[in-house]
């Protein structure tokens, strides 16, 4: 059969490492474009196998510290939590000076120099999620190269970086709501979580507020360990299950548990897969298919945010975030 030219897949991130998932991906591309296709993959600019930099140790201990910021005192907390973080991550990564060559209207460049070297005049572009953020820029300066494009969960780049994650903070509340309400509407689920989904949800996040819940997690060789569960732990845990419909599924389980035996273990164990945390050691445990670190370094560079300082800027974002 005639080739068809490169069909090219931006996954999405940014961090995630494009090869890591090549194999998974392109079992679910339809045998036609296999046959008539080069398929190609990349790790962008500074993941995985493009230099594998990232910040696991910062990104646990960030994710894990409150994130209020309904008062001037949680606001500074908060806004000294980032700079460490900022400071720690930067350092775990190692290269500082690689850190202004990692946007995506730099990154581009890499797959428009590969498509040179390929001696294509043309091929087709498909990203999905942050992969159509770098597809619409790649498509802007050099769309002439492009047979086709294919965008799936596109992020919308008229909005600025305040407007996109006020629309993201809202799509998660909605979500989250819809999650729980989908447990109300179910009559196993209802029994299950003695009550209702909405209200058990609430009544954990109102108890976390006022303080940690102490619990035991059992323990491989026997016995238990006396642990912690925060607010900000429960926030990880309800964002990170929102993406597909089982680990929403796990999330009401895990509520259920909670609610229903004062059992806050499944919780637990959801953390630990959003955090990337050993279970039993707490101990990180590196995902070579994303980077944290290449998230924010791509992320704020290409949006940017207002302020001349670190401090301006995090005051003007704070007054964005009341809605």
């Amino acid at each position: 059969k005639a080739r068809k030219g490169m069909f090219v897949t931006v996954t999405g991130g940014p961090g995630t490492a494009g090869i890591s998932f090549a194999d998974s991906y392109t079992s679910g591309y339809p045998k036609q474009v296999v046959d008539r296709f080069d398929i190609v993959f990349f790790d962008q600019r500074g993941v995985g196998l493009s230099g594998g930099l990232d910040c696991p140790e910062a990104a646990v201990e960030y994710y894990s510290a409150d994130a209020r910021s309904e008062t001037p005192e949680q606001q500074a907390a908060l806004a000294e939590t980032a700079a460490t973080f900022a400071e720690d991550c930067v350092q775990e990564m190692g290269n500082s000076e690689l850190l202004p060559y990692l946007g995506t209207a730099q990154a581009i460049e890499d797959l428009e120099y590969f498509r040179t070297l390929m001696q294509d005049e043309k091929f087709w572009l498909y990203g999905e999620s942050y992969g159509t953020q770098y597809s619409q820029i790649y498509t802007d300066k050099y769309g002439a190269h492009l047979a086709g494009l294919i965008l799936d969960g596109t992020v919308d780049l008229t909005l600025t970086g305040f407007e996109y994650y006020a629309q993201q903070a809202q799509a998660f509340s909605d979500t989250l709501t819809a999650t729980l309400e989908a447990c109300d509407n179910d009559p196993f689920c209802l029994e299950d979580i003695g009550g209702s989904a909405l209200d058990a949800y609430d009544g954990t996040e109102a108890a976390l507020e006022s303080a940690p819940i102490p619990y035991n997690f059992p323990l491989p060789e026997g016995g238990f360990e006396e642990r912690l569960f925060t607010l900000a732990d429960l926030e990880v845990v309800a964002s990170g299950q929102m993406y597909n419909e089982g680990d929403r599924m796990l999330l009401n389980r895990a509520m259920a548990s909670a609610a229903a035996y004062e059992d806050l273990t499944p919780l637990a164990r959801l953390l630990h897969l959003s955090l990337g945390v050993d279970p039993q050691t707490l101990d990180v445990i590196v995902d070579p298919s994303f980077s944290t670190g290449i998230f924010y370094a791509v992320e704020c560079q290409d949006y940017g945010y207002p302020g001349s300082t670190p401090e301006e800027r995090a005051a003007n974002f704070f007054e964005a975030g009341e809605q």
